[in-house]
């Protein structure tokens, strides 16, 4: 089993000490930024799971990228005790999703960042029925 998977099952279980016993190579090889798509794509939970991540963990990829456990103990924080949940990646915006993150930003009256964030909790019909309004709106 890849050591990403295994680190999700330490996630669910708020299991700290599974970071302290990984490899430096190991740490090495799961990537924050990565890690950022994964949590997003948080299969229960998943609001909670966006707004915890992106409040606890965000901030810190870039200014802890030199202390790489702190940083992956830190993502256990913020999504530990919300039960057992699988985790699948969520693919970066394309420009189609650019326009829906646009849609959801004049909607709600939301910057950018935020309607992004917005967009992962939607779902496609709240989405198309956004974009269908601010469509109207021009």
């Amino acid at each position: 089993m890849s050591v990403l998977f295994e680190y999700f099952k330490a996630v669910n279980q708020g299991n700290f000490d599974f970071v302290d016993r990984m490899s430096d190579e190991e740490v090495k090889s799961i990537s924050p930024y990565v890690l950022l798509s994964w949590m997003h794509g948080a299969a229960h939970n998943a609001p909670h799971h966006v707004i915890l991540t992106d409040l606890y963990c965000n901030d810190y990829v870039f200014r802890l990228q030199k202390h790489p456990r702190l940083l992956l103990k830190t993502f256990i924080e913020a999504n530990s005790e919300m039960g057992d949940t699988k985790y699948n990646f969520v693919k970066p915006p394309t420009k189609k999703s650019d326009k829906n993150i646009q849609a959801i930003s004049l909607y709600y009256n939301v910057t950018l960042k935020d309607a992004a964030d917005y967009a992962t909790i939607l779902s496609q019909d709240n989405i198309e029925e956004i974009r269908e309004i601010t469509d109207q709106m021009e």
